[in-house]
């Protein structure tokens, strides 16, 4: 090959170049096609899984709160029933308590 043939052939590609050229590009237009697709894929996965981890936890705190509020129940209804049994001693606790809060924050 001559010079003139070898700058001809840089400056002008071959049919066959151009055709290995588009193939590269189809197969390039594939692969981001499927890269799409699969990063799709696995946002989707990982956005159901984040809320089914959320419902997890939304249903765990709901039954730690009904717990806890029928815990609070029950001890308010010890408390009342105490307080209608030793009332005296309801009130001098009270007292007692009232006066050791006004200490603290007499200070």
């Amino acid at each position: 090959m001559n010079a003139n043939a070898t700058i001809e052939s840089r400056t002008n590609p071959s049919s066959a170049s151009r055709t290995t050229i588009r193939d590269d590009i189809d197969a390039v237009k594939s692969d981001v096609n499927s890269l799409v697709s699969d990063t799709t894929d696995l946002v989707k996965h990982s956005a159901e899984k984040s809320s089914e981890a959320v419902k997890s936890g939304i249903h765990a705190t709901s039954d730690s709160v009904k717990s806890l509020a029928q815990q609070a129940s029950q001890v308010h209804g010890e408390a009342c029933e105490y307080v209608k049994r030793n009332p005296t001693a309801s009130v001098l606790v009270a007292i007692g308590v009232g006066a050791l809060i006004g200490r603290l924050f007499a200070r």
